[in-house]
């Protein structure tokens, strides 16, 4: 239904491009009505197995399925498992596909709290898809951070090398530039990655499946701190265990349920979490979880909020509110 409504909102104001995000799978996802210009399938990880699938072939075969006739796909990242099932789908439907990291190599890339630097070099100058492609190297600089951005940087960049070709004669290697420099600004992007306090450093990030939860990590650990602590909550519907055994031990953790029928309950959470030595304290909202590790925090510490969408939801206006 929301979905119906938002298209026909779309419609109603004449909107010149609409980005349209899967919700799940592809196949039979309720956005999955329309032709699009160009398809994107960013990466293939274990999220919601009980629906897709319980295999990386599985999965990609419902994420195939937003692949249509004639129309270009572009894939993020190569796997082993799924590409065959992406050139096949692609195939049948008489559909170009590029993958981005066949197209390009990370030359060198870093992230702080504030930007992230990638440069990218063609792997095949000769590629069809080469409208943007500089000769040599490309250096781009987004408002976006994360360990993880350059496997997005480099699928942007692909991809916008298909939109001349399918209608969007408009856009060039300066506008692309342009935009991944003001992301947050034009887009109101938030939740990925965001800082909501810088002393002591609060974070926040919605990565809710083994996948993300990995990246988001390992860029926890390398930040300086003294004490870390983690204020989380998972829904009940996603793989607890492997995103459990991806949290450090040594982090001083905040349970909390966000405020939604899906969520863990936290004492559950908690009582799973023990067995990965993962030790803290049960509170009754993400909030109340917020409020705790805040007021233990010293100025070298670390706060990371997350493991849910929802969770990060409520975190937002907490800081908001408090800045106000």
């Amino acid at each position: 239904m929301t979905v119906a409504m938002a298209f026909d909102h779309f419609a109603r104001h004449a909107v010149d491009v609409a980005v349209i995000e899967v919700g799940m799978g592809g196949r039979l996802d309720s956005t999955n009505v329309i032709k699009p210009r160009l398809s994107v399938i960013t990466n293939i990880s274990y999220d919601h197995t009980q629906f897709l699938g319980n295999t990386l072939a599985l999965i990609a075969a419902e994420k195939a399925g937003i692949i249509k006739e004639g129309v270009p796909v572009v894939i993020g990242e190569t796997h082993s498992e799924t590409e065959p099932v992406f050139r096949q789908k692609a195939a049948e439907q008489g559909a170009a596909i590029a993958f981005a990291d066949q197209c390009y190599a990370v030359d060198h890339f870093i992230s702080d709290q504030n930007h992230s630097e990638c440069r990218l070099s063609p792997i095949n100058p000769l590629s069809p898809t080469a409208n943007l492609n500089a000769p040599n190297a490309v250096s781009l600089y987004s408002d976006l951070t994360g360990s993880y951005q350059y496997h997005n940087l480099r699928t942007i960049w692909q991809a916008a090398e298909w939109l001349p070709k399918v209608g969007f004669e408009c856009v060039n290697a300066a506008l692309v530039r342009q935009a991944l420099l003001n992301v947050k600004k034009l887009t109101r992007f938030f939740g990925r990655w965001q800082t909501l306090q810088q002393q002591p450093l609060v974070v926040v990030d919605s990565a809710h499946n083994p996948a993300g939860l990995n990246y988001a990590m390992q860029q926890l650990q390398q930040l300086p701190h003294k004490q870390l602590h983690i204020v989380v909550g998972m829904v009940a519907d996603k793989d607890i265990r492997q995103m459990l055994a991806l949290l450090p031990p040594q982090a001083h953790y905040y349970f909390a349920k966000a405020d939604i029928p899906r969520g863990l309950a936290a004492d559950s959470l908690a009582a799973q979490a023990a067995a990965y030595r993962l030790q803290g304290t049960i509170y009754t909202s993400v909030s109340a979880a917020i409020d705790a590790a805040t007021a233990q925090m010293n100025n070298d510490d670390v706060l990371y909020i997350g493991g849910s969408t929802f969770v990060v939801a409520e975190a937002l206006p907490y800081f908001e509110h408090k800045d106000k």
